[in-house]
């Protein structure tokens, strides 16, 4: 059984990657589960035409995720599930049936530091449906096929990541950047 542990990266500024500014941090293996490059990534389209939300990952660990559409001001959200870890994004979108507002959601889960680690948004067929309120649907569809390889996040002062402190590479990288990081405890 593995002990999770939710940790925060402390804020060491940032640092320009290609010419973009990225923030800095530490690599940690997520105690979650593993990716398999050659697998099948999970994926959902809450409301048809509207926004596709596909995980990062391959393989069966991106169908644990889940998606919450509500209706209201644009804003992206991550939680995660007590005990499991499994995160949950919420995606406030305003209900307009256009393709401006899809492509405005888009770039609202590409800017949110955690959303972004574990999905990619994208517009779905036309774009042009309205985004209805949607409860908690997971991910479907991934695939485990091939090798299990573990999936890398980084922790930094802007993401939250969940961790397996009995993992022995994700204990040393704990120790390695002790003083860089702060537990914010259970899942």
């Amino acid at each position: 059984m593995a002990t999770l542990l939710k940790v925060r990266g402390l804020d060491r500024g940032s640092q320009v990657v290609g010419g973009d500014i990225a923030p800095r941090g530490f690599r940690v293996n997520s105690g979650l589960g593993q990716q398999f490059p050659s697998g099948v990534k999970a994926s959902l389209t809450p409301t048809a035409n509207s926004v596709t939300f596909t995980a990062n990952y391959a393989g069966t660990y991106g169908n644990n995720f889940r998606i919450t559409t509500v209706v209201g001001s644009l804003a992206v959200s991550t939680a995660y599930a007590a005990g499991t870890g499994f995160p949950t994004i919420t995606v406030t979108a305003p209900a307009t049936a256009t393709l401006a507002a899809n492509q405005a959601i888009v770039a609202a889960v590409a800017a949110d530091p955690q959303a972004s680690q574990l999905v990619t948004a994208s517009v779905a067929g036309t774009g042009a449906a309205a985004n209805a309120a949607a409860g908690p649907t997971n991910l479907a569809g991934g695939t485990d096929v091939g090798t299990g390889q573990p999936i890398v996040r980084v922790a930094n002062n802007k993401t939250i990541v969940i961790v397996d402190v009995d993992d022995p590479a994700t204990a040393k990288a704990l120790r390695r950047n002790a003083g860089r990081w702060v537990s914010l405890g259970q899942p």
